[in-house]
C-alpha cells in the first residue's frame, strides 16, 4: 500500500492535474485497509516529504504539500457528513510521533501540517486527542531552534481559552514574551490574548530592542479598546511610542494607534485628553501634561486645520469661561503653537482675541481661583488652566505700547499674587528674559518683584484694579497733550470758540487724572507673608531667575538679595524649606568666585554632619553635595582653601569646636566615597554624580576612585539602579576618549582585579565573572588609536605583581590578563620588550603553576615574535 501512495505523490509533485482522481484512489484504499494502516502508511511517505529543507523554496514540494492537506481535509468533510469521525483523531495521533524527531525540517512541516488542519474550524477533534496535541506542541515550545518554536506558536493559537485565567497557552506565551529571538516575540505579540497578566507584559514589550517586536505591540494596541487599559499603561504606550528612536515605530503610532484610540472616543479629542490625564502626584502631572501635547501634536500633524479648530467653540475667540477646562486649555494652548509652527498665521486671528481684551479675560479667571474654597482637585486644576493661558499670553502680540505695558503689568501681578507651578513660573521667567535681555536691568527688575511677592504692599485696592487705573490714566495724559496742542492752534488761528470748547476739556481731563493719582496713592503697608505657599513660590522664582540666561555677574541687587537669603535662612526652622533656601543661596554662590570662596565651609557642614553620624537632612546633605560640587568645577579645588570663615547652620557652641577646622579636598573626597555605599539611593547616586563630575573635568586624579566607579558598575546591586547605572556607564564610555585618564586607568588596573578576584563570599563582587572584568579592563585600556600604549605598562606592573607571590592564586588571572593585552613596541623606548622577557623569564623559572607556566610561556612567544 505504501508503494501506492507513494506512487501517486510522485505524479502529483510532477503535475497539478487529476488530483481528484488520486484523492478518489487514495480514499478507496483508507476504506479498504482501515484507518489505522492507512495512517501509517501515509505518514510513513509523508516524512519522506517533511525531510526537505524549508529554508529553501521546492515546488514539487509545495504540490505534494498543497494535495496532502487538500486530501486530509477532504476526508473529513465527508466523514462530517457520514457522522464517523474517526480518521483525523488517528492522523493526528500518529502525527504526533513525529514532533519528537532531531530533523528540525521535519518538525517544521509537520507543525505546519497539524496547524493547517486545526486552522480549518469545522474541523471536529476528540478531546483527548486535543489534549495530546497540546502536550506535544508545548514540548516543541523548548525547542532549542526558533523556527520550531515559532511553528509551535502557530498551532498553540487554537489552544488558548481566554475565559480561563489559568489558561496554560497563555501563560506559556507571556513566559515566552521574554524569548530571545525577536521573531518569537514579535509573534506572541500578535496572537496571545489580552488579559489582565499579558496587558504589562505587552506593555513592557514597547521597549523591546528589536523594532519589529515593537511595531508588533503597537499594532495589537491599536486593534484593542483603549479602555481596558490603565491611565498609566496608556502613558507607558504613547510615552514609548512617540519617543521611539525609530521612524517606523513613531508613524506606526502617529498614523495607526492614535487615529485608532480617537475614533473610540468618537473623534472627541477633549474626551481622549480626559481619557490620559491622571493627576495623583506633581509627577503625574507633568507626564500627563508631556504625553497630551505630544499626542495632539501627533493628530494635528495628519488632521486637516479646519477640522481641529472646529473642536474650539469659542465666543468672540474666548472660551466661555464656564467651559474653560484643563483639557480645553491644553488644546488651545496646542492649537496655537501647532498653528505658528506651520507658519498658518491667518488661522491665528480666529482663535488668538486682542491682547488687552485677552489679559482681561485671564484677569477675570484669576478673579475666580477657587484657592480658599475649592478642592484640592479644583486648585489644581485652576493651576494648570491658568498654566495653559499663560503660555498663550505670553506669546501674544505686543506690537502697540499700550498692549504691552498691560501685559506686562497682568504678568508681573499673577506672578505675585496668584499660586503658580513651577513650569508657570518657568515661561514667566522666559517672558522676562525675552523682553528685557539686559541681565543688569532684569535682574533689578525681578529682584523687586522677588521682595514684593514676600513683602507686599497691602491696600484697599485690588492690584488688578490698580494695574486697570494706570493704564487709564496714561490714556488720560496723552488725550491731555493731544488737547493741549489743539488749543495752542486754535489760539494762533484765532479761533476762540473752539478754543473754549478745547479749555474746557481739559479742565475736566485734568480732574479725572487727579481722581485717579489720589485713588491710586492710598496709603499702603508692607506686611511679610511667611506662609509656606508663598516662600515655596518666593524661593521658586529666585531659583528659575538665577538659573535664566548670562546671570554671571553679581550686581547690588542680587548682592542684596544673597544677604537677605542668608539671614532667612539661618533662622528658618522647617528643614524643607531650609533645603530650598540652601539651594538658592548655593546658585547666588556661583555667580561670582569670591562668594563660592567664602561660603563652600559653610556648604560643607551638612557634609561633615554625615560624616560624624550626627543627623541631618537628606535633602540638606544632597544640596550641598550639589552646591561643592559645583563651586569646585566652577573655580576649582583651591576655592575649599583660605575659607574665612565657618558658618554653622545651628548656633550651638558644639558645633563651632567641631567645625573650627577647615575641609581640605581630601576631606571632601573621603566622604563622597564612603556615601556611595550608603543605604540611601538618593546619596548613592548623588556621591557618584559628584566624583565622577570631577573626574571627567579633571579637578581631581585618583586611580582609586576610578577603580571604585569601575566596582560599583559591575556591583550586581547597582543593577536595580537605573539612573545611578546611567551616570556610570556614560562615564565608563568616556575613558577611552579623555587622555587624563591614561595614568589613572594605568594604576586602576591592577586594584580593580584585585578587588573581584579577592573579594569575600559574603560580598556582592564575588558573584561577578572575573573574566568579564578582564576583558572590560583591557578594553578601555587599550589606547594604542590615541599614540598612548599603556598596554605596556600594564604588563610590566602584572609581571612583578606576579613575582610579589609566585604561588598566589591571583596570578591565573595575571596571566590571562597578559595574553589579552596589546603589546607595541615604543619607538621612544624600545627596552620595555627586553624588560618584559626578563620579567616573564624569572616568572618561568620561580612558578609550580602548570597553568601559570603555560599561558607565561606563550605570552614570551607572543613577546618574541
Amino acid at each position: 500500500m505504501s508503494s501506492t501512495i507513494a506512487e501517486i505523490l510522485t505524479k502529483v509533485q510532477n503535475s497539478t492535474t487529476n488530483q481528484q482522481t488520486y484523492m478518489q484512489t487514495l480514499k478507496e484504499l483508507c476504506e479498504e485497509v482501515g484507518y489505522n494502516q492507512f495512517s501509517i502508511d501515509f505518514l510513513r511517505c509523508l516524512v519522506i516529504l517533511f525531510s526537505t529543507d524549508y529554508k529553501t523554496k521546492n515546488v514539487y514540494f509545495e504540490r505534494c504539500y498543497d494535495f496532502c492537506i487538500h486530501f486530509v481535509l477532504h476526508m473529513v468533510h465527508i466523514e462530517v457528513q457520514s457522522e464517523n469521525l474517526c480518521f483525523i483523531d488517528i492522523l493526528l495521533e500518529n502525527l504526533l510521533q513525529y514532533l519528537q524527531v532531531k530533523s528540525e525540517s521535519i518538525k517544521v512541516h509537520a507543525c505546519t501540517f497539524i496547524n493547517e488542519i486545526l486552522s480549518q474550524h469545522q474541523v471536529p477533534i476528540a478531546e483527548n486527542v486535543r489534549e495530546n496535541v497540546l502536550h506535544a506542541v508545548l514540548g516543541c515550545l523548548n525547542d532549542s531552534r526558533y523556527a520550531v518554536r515559532l511553528k509551535a506558536i502557530h498551532i498553540l493559537q487554537h489552544f488558548q481559552n481566554p475565559q480561563d485565567p489559568t489558561d496554560v497557552v497563555t501563560t506559556v506565551f507571556i513566559q515566552h514574551l521574554c524569548d530571545k529571538e525577536p521573531k518569537i516575540r514579535a509573534e506572541i505579540v500578535g496572537c496571545v490574548y489580552i488579559t489582565n497578566e499579558s496587558i504589562p507584559i505587552l506593555i513592557c514589550r514597547c521597549r523591546d530592542i528589536d523594532e519589529n517586536v515593537r511595531l508588533s505591540v503597537f499594532k495589537r494596541l491599536a486593534n484593542i479598546s483603549v479602555k481596558i487599559l490603565t491611565i498609566e499603561q496608556r502613558h507607558s504606550a504613547l510615552k514609548n511610542g512617540l519617543n521611539d528612536r525609530s521612524q517606523n515605530v513613531k508613524n506606526s503610532v502617529s498614523h495607526k494607534l492614535l487615529p485608532a484610540w480617537l475614533n473610540l472616543y468618537d473623534n472627541d479629542y477633549l474626551t481622549m485628553l480626559k481619557a490620559l490625564q491622571l493627576d495623583a502626584t506633581d509627577e503625574d502631572i507633568k507626564n500627563t501634561i508631556s504625553i497630551s501635547e505630544m499626542v495632539l501634536n501627533s493628530l494635528f500633524s495628519s488632521q486637516p486645520i479646519r477640522e481641529i479648530l472646529e473642536v474650539m467653540h469659542l465666543e468672540d475667540k474666548l472660551m466661555p469661561m464656564e467651559q474653560l477646562t484643563w483639557e480645553v486649555a491644553l488644546y488651545w494652548n496646542s492649537l496655537v503653537r501647532h498653528i505658528r509652527s506651520k507658519n498658518l498665521d491667518e488661522y491665528l486671528d480666529k482663535i488668538i482675541p486682542e491682547t488687552i481684551l485677552f489679559c482681561k479675560y485671564i484677569e477675570k479667571f484669576c478673579s475666580s481661583s477657587p484657592l480658599l474654597v475649592g478642592s484640592v482637585w479644583e486648585q489644581t486644576h485652576h493651576y494648570l488652566i491658568l498654566h495653559q493661558l499663560v503660555c498663550l499670553l505670553v506669546d501674544c502680540d505686543i506690537s502697540d505700547q499700550a498692549s504691552r505695558l498691560y501685559l506686562n503689568q497682568l504678568v508681573v501681578t499673577v506672578l505675585k499674587e496668584s499660586q503658580l507651578t513651577e513650569d508657570t513660573i518657568k515661561v514667566i521667567v522666559k517672558y522676562f528674559v525675552k523682553m528685557i535681555p539686559n541681565t543688569n536691568a532684569r535682574m533689578d527688575y525681578m529682584c523687586e518683584i522677588i521682595s514684593d511677592i514676600r513683602n507686599p504692599l497691602t491696600s484697599q485696592f485690588s492690584q488688578l484694579a490698580i494695574n486697570e487705573d494706570s493704564l487709564k490714566e496714561k490714556k488720560l495724559k496723552d488725550e491731555l497733550g493731544n488737547l493741549t496742542q489743539q488749543l495752542n492752534k486754535a489760539v494762533q488761528d484765532k479761533d476762540f470758540t473752539t478754543a473754549e470748547k478745547l479749555k474746557h476739556r481739559i479742565e475736566s481731563v485734568k480732574n479725572e487724572i487727579a481722581i485717579l493719582t489720589r485713588k491710586t496713592n492710598v496709603e499702603e503697608n508692607v506686611c511679610k507673608k511667611d506662609d509656606p505657599e508663598t516662600i515655596t513660590k518666593y524661593l521658586k522664582v529666585i531659583e528659575l531667575m538665577l538659573q535664566s540666561s548670562n546671570v554671571n555677574k553679581m550686581n547690588t541687587s542680587v548682592r542684596a538679595l544673597k544677604d537677605a537669603l542668608f539671614k532667612e535662612m539661618t533662622l528658618i526652622k522647617d528643614v524643607n524649606l531650609r533645603a530650598k533656601y540652601l539651594k538658592c543661596f548655593a546658585l547666588l554662590c556661583c555667580i561670582e568666585e569670591n562668594s563660592a570662596r567664602e561660603n563652600i565651609q559653610f556648604f560643607c557642614l551638612p557634609l561633615i554632619l554625615y560624616k560624624s553620624k550626627n543627623y541631618c537632612d537628606q535633602s540638606i546633605v544632597l544640596t550641598a553635595v550639589a552646591a561643592v560640587t559645583d563651586f569646585i568645577l566652577l573655580y576649582g579645588v583651591n576655592v575649599l582653601v583660605h575659607a574665612e570663615s565657618v558658618v554653622s547652620l545651628d548656633s550651638s557652641a558644639d558645633f563651632e569646636e567641631m567645625f573650627s577646622n577647615a575641609v581640605t579636598l581630601t576631606d571632601l573626597i573621603e566622604i563622597l566615597s564612603s556615601m556611595m555605599d550608603d543605604k540611601d539611593q538618593a546619596l548613592r547616586e548623588i556621591s557618584s554624580e559628584a566624583i565622577v563630575k570631577l573626574l571627567v573635568s579633571n579637578r581631581i586624579q585618583s586611580a582609586m576612585l576610578l577603580s571604585r566607579l569601575i566596582l560599583k558598575w559591575f556591583n550586581p546591586n547597582t543593577a536595580n539602579d537605573v539612573r545611578l547605572s546611567q551616570i556610570l556607564g556614560t562615564f565608563l564610555e568616556s575613558l577611552n576618549i579623555n587622555s587624563h585618564f591614561i595614568r589613572q586607568l594605568e594604576d586602576a588596573f591592577v586594584p580593580t582585579l584585585q578587588a573581584i578576584c579577592l573579594a569575600p563570599v559574603t560580598s556582592p563582587l564575588a558573584d561577578v565573572s572575573k573574566i568579564n572584568v578582564l576583558k572590560f579592563l583591557v578594553q578601555i585600556t587599550d589606547s594604542q588609536s590615541n599614540g598612548n600604549n599603556i598596554h605596556n605598562k600594564i604588563a610590566l606592573v602584572l609581571c612583578n605583581e606576579i613575582l610579589k607571590d609566585i604561588d598566589a592564586k591571583i596570578n591565573t588571572v595575571y596571566v590571562k590578563a597578559l595574553l589579552m593585552l596589546n603589546i607595541a613596541e615604543d619607538d621612544d623606548d624600545s627596552t620595555y620588550i627586553e624588560e618584559l622577557l626578563n620579567l616573564c623569564e624569572d616568572i618561568r623559572i620561580d612558578s609550580r603553576d602548570k597553568y601559570v607556566l603555560a599561558n607565561i610561556i606563550r605570552f614570551i612567544n607572543y613577546l618574541k615574535e
